[in-house]
């Protein structure tokens, strides 16, 4: 498959040469950008709750990556509730003072009602086996943007 580059979109254009039946470099100029707009701003809360992974008993992580982010995704979707996670490398203090370095996730969860934020704390807390979890809320103005692109009358991706 060939990438095309292209000036008026700066993008690499590899899933559109597919989607265009294999279009070649001259035809580049027939993928037409359509804006749909952007909405209004909207008001919403984004919350994230930090997990580390160190278990509360031996202050070490006792199972693999994997298998945690398995157990906050079917968290989250029992709640059935939009989210993004990150796995990610830092530093806690242990209530007895402490220091140790470790593995956390953070899910971040937008507009997602404060009553549920805390209820999927909880769970996530007690499902790791955790002193305590981090939540954090920021107020955020977001807006959704909307954009297809057409390639010789059909919409692609």
């Amino acid at each position: 498959m060939r990438a095309f580059s292209s000036e008026r979109f700066g993008v690499l254009l590899f899933p559109l040469s597919r989607s265009c039946g294999g279009m070649g470099q001259e035809d580049v100029t027939q993928i037409n950008s359509h804006r749909s707009g952007t909405q209004g701003v909207l008001n919403m809360v984004e919350s994230k709750i930090y997990i580390g992974l160190n278990d509360l008993s031996t202050n070490t992580q006792l199972f693999e990556n994997e298998k945690y982010i398995r157990v906050l995704r079917n968290v989250c979707y029992s709640y059935k509730v939009p989210f993004s996670f990150q796995v990610q490398e830092g530093g806690y203090i242990y209530e007895s003072g402490e220091y140790a370095r470790e593995t956390s996730l953070v899910l971040t969860l937008i507009d997602v009602d404060k009553a549920v934020v805390k209820d999927i704390a909880k769970d996530l807390c007690a499902f790791f086996h955790q002193e305590s979890v981090l939540v954090t809320e920021s107020h955020l103005q977001a807006h959704f943007v909307r954009e297809t692109l057409e390639c010789g009358g059909e919409e692609t991706l």
